[in-house]
């Protein structure tokens, strides 16, 4: 009885100690021609809302271009990160039709994060769980 109280104690404890870190859900953004071409005028779709499409995961600054490969890359499954313990982890949220990313840095504190997927729709970030 003591051994299957401290297992659910310590099922209830993993569960606590889970961190989300989500991404925002979508972003609004504004784009620009860099230079205009003779002869041709620039249309804006007014539809510039763009979903959340993917995670990725840096050891470092994302500018340094250090990221890190899921553990199970090679899987259909949701993909799992685990990291160094000196490793100081960011966080990058890709968005649909947009060159414009989300990046944090998330320290040196987090030994793994999982990205869930939602099935149905593609692409659709349903969750983001770290410890």
């Amino acid at each position: 009885m003591k051994m299957i109280s401290f297992l659910i104690l310590c099922l209830f404890t993993v569960r606590i100690s889970a961190k989300e870190l989500p991404c925002p859900p979508k972003i609004d953004t504004n784009q620009t021609i860099a230079k205009n071409i003779s002869s041709w005028k620039t249309f804006q779709d007014s539809n510039d809302i763009h979903i959340l499409k993917s995670v990725d995961f840096y050891d470092g600054n994302p500018k340094e271009m250090a990221q890190l490969a899921p553990d199970n890359a090679d899987s259909k499954t949701d993909p799992v990160w685990t990291f160094g313990a000196k490793s100081e982890i960011w966080q990058v949220c890709r968005y649909t039709n947009t060159k414009i990313s989300l990046t944090k840095n998330l320290g040196r504190h987090l030994k793994s994060c999982a990205v869930k997927f939602n099935k149905q729709i593609d692409p659709q970030v349903d969750s983001i769980s770290c410890k």
